[in-house]
């Protein structure tokens, strides 16, 4: 009885091992490792902090107007534009809400961070099935 307990606790953690690597693999290849950003001309190191930390400032501060509900706005999500076409939002900042000053109330921190999570997850980024 010992040793079937031993074999299933082997078939396990061989299990969970293949599992963790498979999905390290996939979220390292989801995501894109490095970016320029041309407001600031420095390379930008992408990695899941930052990209988590942009999905929460997107969604608290761009979703509060990007939203279906608002109809004086264009709605946004993550897949709206391709990382490129990000990237000429923010280096040319063209949307109303970047020309009124809206853009100014977040810290060039915090814009980077969205940035970082749009371009990302942008149109493109993942293949069918959601798999990069």
């Amino acid at each position: 009885m010992k040793e079937k307990m031993g074999q299933k606790d082997k078939v396990f953690v061989t299990g969970a091992v293949l599992f963790v690597a498979v999905l390290a693999f996939s979220m390292a290849s989801a995501t894109p490792g490095k970016r320029h950003d041309a407001v600031t001309d420095t390379c930008r190191t992408i990695t899941a902090d930052n990209v988590q930390q942009g999905y929460r400032l997107f969604k608290d501060n761009c979703k509060a107007c990007h939203n279906r509900k608002n109809d004086q706005v264009s709605f946004l999500y993550n897949e709206s534009k391709t990382p490129k076409a990000w990237d000429r939002v923010f280096f040319k900042r063209y949307p109303q809400c970047a020309r009124d000053g809206s853009w100014e109330n977040l810290h060039l921190y915090d814009q980077l961070k969205i940035h970082d999570y749009l371009y990302a997850t942008g149109a493109g980024t993942y293949g069918p099935n959601g798999c990069g």
